[in-house]
């Protein structure tokens, strides 16, 4: 980002604020994508950074409840579907928890090198 240049001894003090608005407006439930994860961030007494208010953002489950869609179903539905496909205990159990990562896990990418992981429902069915 090009800025002025500044005199000897000042500093810069840059805010960004609104960052994702955009997409929390197309992010919206009838998206299927949902809220945001969000974050204040604020100056402490000694000019260092300070994360407050984490709130995490909504997770698949939260959005297909809200189509009346029952995440339990679809893991007994599942389930259901290994057991008449003979799987063994070890596979049914890695695939489900699969499903799980992905129904409790965040609607956005948050990262392309890493699996999906659990962001609420840490003890779902």
């Amino acid at each position: 980002m090009l800025l002025h240049p500044v005199g000897r001894g000042e500093e810069y003090e840059l805010g960004f604020f609104l960052v994702g608005a955009y997409q929390e407006v197309l992010g919206d439930i009838h998206n299927l994508f949902g809220d945001t994860h969000t974050v204040n961030i604020e100056y402490g007494e000694n000019g260092e950074l300070l994360f407050t208010e984490l709130e995490y953002g909504d997770c698949v489950n939260e959005l297909l409840s809200a189509v009346h869609i029952d995440s339990n179903q679809i893991i007994q539905r599942c389930t259901l579907r290994l057991e008449e496909q003979k799987v063994s205990n070890e596979v049914t159990n890695s695939i489900l928890e699969d499903i799980k990562d992905a129904l409790f896990g965040y609607t956005y990418l948050d990262s392309i090198d890493r699996v999906t992981h659990r962001i609420k429902g840490q003890d779902h069915a």
